[in-house]
Formats: C-alpha cells, sequence, structure tokens
C-alpha cells in the first residue's frame, strides 16, 4: 500500500531509518509488555497499612508485633513466631546483658503462660511498646522471662531512654531469670545502653515469611489479608524491594534495548540543577570554610564546616548541614545523622532549646524527633534552576557573615566538648 504522506520522498540513509523503526518498536513491545504490568502492580498495589497512613506510626508496628507475639491470637502461628524471631534477635546479638538467653535455650524452653502487653507506662509520660512475660515450666518453680521492645521508625532513642526502661523493668521484675532487650528500628540505630539488643525489621519479615509458609493451612482469610500486606509493607519500605527488584530484572532482560532508550532520554532538571549547585559550592568551599560531601543526591547536598572538625570526605561524620532542593528554592538545616550517638544527640538538643530564636525542632523534610535542625525559615528562591548564583552568594553569608555563622560555632563547640570528653576516657 502507498503512503500519499511521504510519497516521492528517497531515503538518504536507510540505516537511520531501521535503527528508528527498531528502537520504536522496541519500545512499543516494552508498553505493551507483561513484565511492566508486573512492575506497575508492585509499585501501585493496594496495601491496607498504607491506605490508612500506618505505615511510620509506631504504635501500629507495635500493635502488630505484640498480635503476633501472642500464640492464641488469630493470625494461627502458634508460638512459631515468639520463638523464631527471638531466636533471630538473639543470635546476632552485640548486647553484653548476663541474662540474655541463647537460641537452642530459646528453642528448647517450654512455657506454661506468656502474657503479651503494649504501652506499658515506665513513667507518668513515658511507654515501652511492648513487654513480654513468660513462665518456664519447672520441677520446683516456674522462672520468669521478661521481653522488653522498643520500637523506633522515624524518630530516636531519648535521653538515656532505654537505660531508664530497662532499671524500671528489673526493679518490678526482679526475680526474671531470662531478659531480652530489644531495640527495634527502621535503620538498625545503635542503643545508649548496652543491655539492649538492636535489631532491624528484617527479622520480623523473616520470621513472618517463615510462619505464613509453614502455618497457611492454619490461618484464617482476614488474618492472612492483614499478614500478607504486612509483609509487603515491610518488604517495600522497611527492608528491600525484592519484588520490583525481580520485576525491574525480568524487564531489563526482555526488553534492554528499550530501557537504554529510556536511560539515554531521560531529563532530570532537579538532578542537573544539583549537581551544578555541588560543582559551584565545591569552588567555592575553601573561601566558605566548610568541606562538601562526594555524591549524586537527586534533590540534596551535605557540607560541614571546618570549625566541626569533619572528616575530608565526610564519612561516618555526626552531625552534616545539608541543602535541600526543590525547584523553587533551596533551604538549609542542621542535621543529626545515624552515626551520632545518644549523648551527643542529647547535647545539641539542650543547644536548640536554649536557642528558640534560631533552632526548630520536628520542622524539616525527613527530620527526626529529637534532632535539631537550622531554622526553617533559611530559605532562598531561585525561580530559575539555570542560575546558581543567588544561592551561592546567600550561602557564602551565611556560612561567614550573618548570624548563622554563630549558630555553627556554637554547634562546633558542643562537638569538640564532646569529642574531648571521649578522649578522657569516658563513654560517649
Amino acid at each position: 500500500m502507498s503512503d500519499p504522506v511521504n510519497e516521492g520522498v528517497t531515503n538518504a540513509n536507510p540505516g537511520v531509518s531501521d535503527r528508528v523503526g527498531a528502537g520504536l518498536q522496541s519500545l512499543t513491545d516494552f508498553v505493551l509488555s507483561q513484565e511492566l504490568k508486573v512492575l506497575e502492580a508492585s509499585i501501585g498495589g493496594f496495601n491496607l497499612f498504607q491506605t490508612l497512613g500506618l505505615e511510620s506510626r509506631e504504635l501500629a508496628h507495635s500493635q502488630v508485633l505484640a498480635w503476633l507475639l501472642q500464640p492464641n491470637e488469630s493470625h494461627g502461628f502458634g508460638e512459631l513466631f515468639l520463638r523464631r524471631w527471638l531466636m533471630r534477635v538473639v543470635r546476632d546479638a552485640e548486647s553484653t546483658h548476663p541474662k540474655l538467653p541463647s537460641a537452642p535455650e530459646i528453642e528448647a524452653v517450654e512455657w506454661v503462660q506468656i502474657d503479651v502487653n503494649t504501652e506499658v507506662a515506665m513513667s507518668q509520660e513515658d511507654r515501652l511498646d511492648v513487654v513480654v512475660t513468660l513462665r518456664e515450666r519447672g520441677q520446683k518453680s516456674e522462672p520468669l522471662w521478661v521481653v522488653a521492645i522498643e520500637v523506633k521508625v522515624d524518630s530516636a532513642e531519648g535521653q538515656n531512654q532505654l537505660g531508664r526502661y530497662k532499671t524500671i523493668l528489673e526493679k518490678r521484675l526482679p526475680t526474671a531469670e531470662r531478659q531480652v532487650f530489644v531495640y527495634l528500628t527502621k535503620e538498625e540505630l545503635i542503643p545508649g545502653d548496652t543491655s539492649w539488643t538492636r535489631c532491624g525489621f528484617d527479622t520480623v519479615l523473616e520470621t513472618l515469611k517463615e510462619g505464613l509458609s509453614q502455618k497457611s493451612g492454619a490461618i484464617g482469610a482476614g488474618p492472612k489479608l492483614l499478614l500478607e500486606n504486612y509483609k509487603a509493607l515491610l518488604e517495600e519500605q522497611f527492608v528491600n524491594e525484592d519484588n520490583i527488584a525481580k520485576a525491574v530484572r525480568n524487564i531489563v532482560k526482555a526488553h534492554g534495548e528499550a530501557v537504554e532508550l529510556i536511560i539515554k532520554h531521560k531529563s532530570d532538571p532537579l538532578r542537573e540543577w544539583t549537581r551544578r549547585l555541588r560543582s559551584e559550592l565545591v569552588k567555592k568551599a575553601k573561601e566558605f570554610g566548610i568541606v562538601v560531601k562526594d555524591g549524586d543526591g537527586r534533590n540534596y547536598i551535605e557540607c560541614a564546616p571546618n570549625s566541626w572538625n569533619p572528616p575530608s570526605k565526610l564519612k561516618r561524620v555526626p552531625v552534616l548541614c545539608v541543602l535541600d532542593i526543590e525547584e523553587s528554592g533551596v533551604g538549609l538545616r542542621i542535621y543529626a545523622s545515624s552515626y551520632c550517638d545518644v549523648k551527643l544527640r542529647t547535647k545539641l538538643v539542650e543547644l536548640a532549646n536554649s536557642k528558640p530564636d534560631i533552632f526548630k525542632k520536628g520542622t524539616a523534610r525527613r527530620q527526626v524527633a529529637e534532632e535539631p535542625t537550622l531554622d526553617s525559615e533559611w530559605w532562598i528562591d531561585s525561580p530559575e534552576m539555570g542560575d546558581t548564583t543567588p544561592v551561592i552568594e546567600a550561602l557564602g553569608k551565611t556560612f561567614t557573615q550573618d548570624r548563622h555563622k554563630q549558630v555553627f560555632e556554637q554547634v562546633a563547640g558542643v562537638i569538640q566538648e564532646h569529642i574531648k570528653d571521649a578522649t578522657n576516657g569516658r563513654t560517649i
């Protein structure tokens, strides 16, 4: 059939035409592929916890965990989840607590009574997320076990929080022969008290998978829906992206050419804007008295004033300045990273509290509770992302001239005091 649009046109370079046609066909096959449908389902599927906005609420995770740890609940796992999860917790434990049981002990013990409680009052204001008490069958007595669990999702430990909880529990349950103190966090944060064992949500996920595999016939339709939704939430937001990663690998395998075309022609103005800003900031680093961290973040740049005595590459640094970059402008905050231990974090919070006109808490994006952040009103408008000059000039004043320089100096004083304490042999 003739082509009336292109009739009479001679193709001077048939090779180009062939390549364009092949590329379009690759993209067409990709868009219509089953692999892409699987990926879309993995990313956009319904999840009960996300729909209800519970994915970041510590209480929701505590309640689900308490439900799983109670053997006679409707999940159908019996004692399987309780035993296998505790075995995973103690297997890699770094805790120095002398009453921590071993994995073989947990597997072999026979419990005659198990009580699980949530939101256990430690004081008028403090609540411990989950406490499990277990009575072991014995010939002359029923030895007591206690399992205490503190859950953190997007927050950090308060001042001596875990130490205080341990002391209170030991006073309330002085006869407990076996004690397991679990600090369950999204980032596997280091606990401020060495009696506590840190662990991540991967332990919950692996035990949940084991229970679903071994006890599938004993789980009702309602509980199974809840368990599957919670498993999907942990896989997507807390541990890894196995299903998504698998779907992506299948797409790359089946539609490699189309993927290459998409990547080649993909445009990301915000990332390019961030790269330009980072490049200009690196050029000015010596003049501003800062160190700029290597990286290729899409919408942020990390740096630190020289007065904070940062390592040259800013690796494992406890306190950073973070530039949050958006299309409309750039904000600045001070960020206590996961490498910032509890005592230093506490000192920074005290500094923030003493300067309410300059510091605020919990206002910046990705903000963790009790982390000080520079006044969120520090903001530089940049209506044209291509122009870095206004932002660089404003940063120069911030690091060298205006009131924020005093803030950096005060933070430097706190850091130096903390380092001095450490070098004098005191525990950090």
